[in-house]
């Protein structure tokens, strides 16, 4: 089976998966549904998804159970809303959204091979951090906050979920704890055991991102404000007045990059299983050119 990504077929976006055609013939299989985030992971991670993490699974079924009831609260104006949106036609801009996520693997790739040592190194691993964390992880998170609050019945227009009252971007921080808040209310009283385990874990990983001198919030546009030096040591590092520690070193800025990286990759299914349930909807997305 081809890899692949979307390509415009008939005017309309496609991915070449079994899985998608799949999911957007019944977006009310969940079975569907978690194959299609399963087989999106899988592309995303490309040779690094072997083997697959134990809590991928149950929490891409997280996502599919939270498609399946978050979209029973979606009316008729909000589907047009989030289409317009997924299309590049509406108020809210929606980033990259259509981007093959194989030329980020290959960013990452190389990083891997790269030697972990030295400032420089450190900056370009937090430049690929901050890409990551930014696009993948924080809009889809803003994104699933939403569709899971939709569906433990708290009911907004999508344009909330990622830009607040004055049009400013929300923070990953919001989706953080906006999740952990239902989380703690045992909020959706869908998800099983297993599937709020894994989104528990979730939050704690992407937490602890730049901690405990930073966390996630303070990762994003970090390399812009450090300068490559050397430590007491004559280590080279990355310094910073963000930094308790006093210095952040290659091999920190990896670990960070790796674990952002494949919760970037489990984030990035998850978009692709909510563009499935519109697809599906209203058959078929037509995004504008430049988005695809």
């Amino acid at each position: 089976m081809r890899a692949g990504w979307f390509k415009v077929v008939d005017g309309r976006a496609k991915a070449p998966w079994k899985e998608w055609a799949s999911c957007v013939a019944d977006t009310e299989d969940l079975k569907a549904s978690a194959a299609l985030g399963v087989r999106a992971f899988q592309i995303c991670m490309g040779p690094l998804v072997p083997p697959m993490p134990r809590y991928a699974r149950p929490l891409i079924e997280a996502h599919a159970h939270a498609l399946h009831h978050g979209f029973d609260e979606v009316d008729e104006r909000t589907l047009q809303d989030l289409v317009l949106s997924f299309e590049g036609r509406g108020g809210l801009v929606e980033p990259r959204f259509w981007e093959d996520p194989r030329h980020r693997l290959a960013q990452h790739l190389s990083l891997n091979e790269a030697p972990c040592r030295g400032g420089g190194l450190a900056r370009i691993e937090l430049l690929a951090l901050e890409d990551d964390l930014d696009h993948n992880v924080r809009l889809n998170l803003l994104r699933l906050a939403w569709i899971l609050e939709m569906g433990a019945g708290m009911v907004s227009p999508y344009s909330r979920s990622q830009s607040d009252d004055w049009r400013s971007p929300r923070k990953i921080s919001d989706a953080l704890s906006g999740i952990s808040q239902l989380l703690d209310e045992d909020l959706p009283e869908f998800l099983d055991e297993k599937e709020a385990k894994a989104l528990r874990k979730m939050i704690s990983d992407l937490r602890r991102l730049g901690a405990p001198e930073l966390g996630p919030e303070a990762l994003v546009s970090l390399s812009q404000r450090c300068d490559v030096g050397v430590s007491a040591t004559g280590r080279p590092v990355l310094l910073s007045a963000a930094f308790k520690a006093g210095d952040l070193s290659a091999k920190d800025a990896r670990a960070w990059r790796k674990s952002c990286f494949l919760y970037g990759s489990l984030m990035t299914s998850f978009k692709v299983m909510m563009l499935a349930h519109v697809s599906g909807k209203v058959g078929g997305l037509r995004p504008v050119s430049a988005l695809l």
